[in-house]
């Protein structure tokens, strides 16, 4: 039986160690789930860690993305290893814990060879590490005469037309199973969050996604009242103007060289549309680190 041991990081449960034994566990805010998990943008069943060929790998479930070591979990998940911090909006949510017993084990202990097999097997063994050191200094060699040419080239990532940044916007939430009553629950957290204005950096993207979801898991491309369906639509071009502000001006500052004030805005723009699965998100973060090269360039 497979063994894993979750350490909990945040909420109400924060420090409590989970010892769990079998093949898959769900992870999310579900009270009487596996793993329970709590945050801003942590969902119901928000993803999963499954015993996959003698190797744990954690599988994102969410609209709302998953990362392991701030690395994002993408489609064909992530293998786990012991140490490893697991991310919901940028807050740690649960440590992962392999003991070693667990571990898959090595091949089965093999017979004595006879001293010429081993001497032959050594002989070889000293051949590829003499032919390795060679192909090293050949790259060294080769990679030092490149150096010269285009030493000061670094690709700079192209930049989001706005009809990409609002067709990114407007994509429908996807949910894996449709759930009546989790809509219902969803609407009535993007009634209350619009109603108190919500004040926070990310306030109007929290709305609008709380509204995406109760589409989602309604199955539905419209809001049948008329209410809602206007507040939603408010709350969707206030978002996508916001976000085409912020990202305009994160490159008028990249355009004037000014790095630092560029990378923050990318940086807070993120922040503000914490979506860790959509393009925007991946092309705000190729930016800072296009930035954040450029700076160490030109020292500034």
């Amino acid at each position: 039986m497979a063994l894993i041991q979750i350490l909990l990081l945040s909420g109400p449960q924060q420090g409590k160690r989970l010892e769990l034994s079998g093949e898959e566990f769900l992870f999310g805010r579900q009270a009487d789930g596996d793993i329970p998990i709590s945050g801003e943008f942590v969902s119901r069943e928000h993803g999963m860690i499954a015993m996959i060929k003698g190797q744990w790998v954690l599988q994102n479930a969410s609209p709302n993305g998953t990362q392991v070591n701030r690395k994002k979990v993408g489609r064909k998940g992530f293998k786990l290893v012991t140490q490893d911090i697991v991310q919901v909006g940028g807050e740690d949510v649960f440590q992962v814990i392999i003991p070693e017993a667990t571990a898959p084990p090595e091949a089965q202990e093999k017979p004595v060879e006879s001293s010429r097999s081993t001497s032959s097997k050594r002989s070889k063994i000293w051949g590829a590490i003499g032919a390795y050191l060679v192909l090293i200094l050949f790259l060294m060699v080769y990679l030092g005469t490149l150096r010269t040419k285009d030493a000061n080239t670094i690709e700079k990532p192209r930049e989001l037309q706005v009809s990409e940044i609002e067709d990114i916007i407007r994509t429908p939430a996807k949910v894996s199973v449709p759930d009546p009553r989790a809509a219902a629950d969803f609407l009535r957290e993007a009634e209350e969050l619009y109603s108190r204005q919500d004040a926070s950096y990310s306030g109007t993207y929290r709305v609008y996604h709380a509204y995406q979801l109760a589409l989602a898991h309604d199955r539905k491309a419209y809001f049948e009242d008329g209410l809602h369906q206007l507040r939603f639509d408010q709350i969707q071009k206030q978002l996508i103007d916001e976000v085409t502000i912020r990202y305009n001006e994160a490159f008028e500052r990249l355009r004037s060289r000014e790095y630092k004030a560029a990378e923050a805005r990318f940086r807070k723009l993120n922040d503000y549309f914490p979506d860790t699965t959509t393009e925007l998100f991946d092309n705000c973060e190729k930016q800072r680190r296009y930035i954040l090269l450029m700076m160490k360039k030109y020292k500034r």
